[in-house]
């Protein structure tokens, strides 16, 4: 369930707060067979998409993040995690005439803000430590169905560039001996989807999202020795909207794992609300 990506106008505010948790008992090996782990890993998070408006064509999105983790059977302590601050530019509106999408690209960094290294123990990572170049394009379509009703298509793709190499010091995100000091060398990573949603009538709509993740890995210092290997993960996530008015609504569903690489097999669930002021 992701953002909706809607770029507000010029002076208006858009907040979506999500309440997301997580649980998985096993993981997707380096084939894509499910594996049991140890002990299950779980994860509550609160995210915020906070979007302005700067003008009618350029917008300011920030999402910052709360998480808390359970790892080895322990829950670790609440803190920030890492912080994306994007610029999001509309360079076409929809002209159903000619046939073309509203078409959205993005651009910003990514703050090491959540806790990666030095750690009391693996339940109390929020974040990578890294810097990172994020790119992104979005488009989205509103077509009407033959019973009248609103259907709109989504979909998206981002990238997430390392922008340096990261000094590890303790125990760490990226599986370095916890009494060595060293630099991890973070891969590329990203996302990309697809998302409809059907207006069921004025006030419910049911959503689905088809999103793949992935990432390169990691490798140390300047030995190029892999850490951590690449992985990714395909997820469905179902949901069902209500809307008070164009103004307010709330939306809540379920991530679901399909297949995936060397990933924890992880469901969640979300809930979050929309507000335009």
């Amino acid at each position: 369930m992701s953002p909706s990506g809607a770029l507000p106008v010029g002076g208006l505010l858009v907040m979506e707060p999500y309440v997301a948790f997580q649980c998985a008992d096993d993981r997707f090996d380096a084939v894509g067979r499910s594996r049991s782990l140890a002990a299950s890993s779980c994860a509550a998070s609160n995210f915020t998409a906070v979007k302005y408006g700067v003008t009618r064509s350029f917008s300011l999105q920030v999402i910052p993040t709360i998480a808390r983790q359970k790892s080895a059977g322990k829950w670790g302590s609440l803190g920030l995690g890492d912080l994306p601050v994007d610029l999001m530019w509309r360079v076409l509106d929809e002209d159903s005439r000619h046939r073309y999408p509203t078409l959205s690209v993005l651009g910003g960094i990514g703050f090491p803000t959540g806790r990666y290294q030095k750690l009391a123990s693996m339940a109390d990572a929020t974040g990578s430590g890294e810097w990172q170049l994020r790119m992104g394009l979005a488009a989205q379509s509103l077509q009407a169905m033959p019973n009248h009703r609103p259907l709109r298509l989504r979909g998206w793709l981002s990238l997430h560039m390392p922008l340096a190499c990261i000094s590890v010091r303790g125990l760490n995100v990226y599986g370095l001996p916890a009494g060595m000091v060293s630099t991890a060398r973070p891969g590329m990573s990203g996302q990309g989807g697809l998302a409809g949603e059907y207006g069921i009538d004025r006030h419910w709509v049911f959503a689905l999202d088809l999103v793949r993740d992935w990432s390169n890995g990691s490798r140390i210092g300047r030995s190029g020795r892999r850490a951590m290997p690449s992985r990714g993960a395909w997820e469905v996530a179902p949901a069902i909207e209500y809307n008070w008015s164009v103004k307010l609504g709330i939306i809540a569903g379920a991530v679901i794992p399909v297949a995936g690489q060397n990933e924890a097999r992880a469901f969640g669930a979300q809930v979050a609300t929309n507000i335009i002021f």
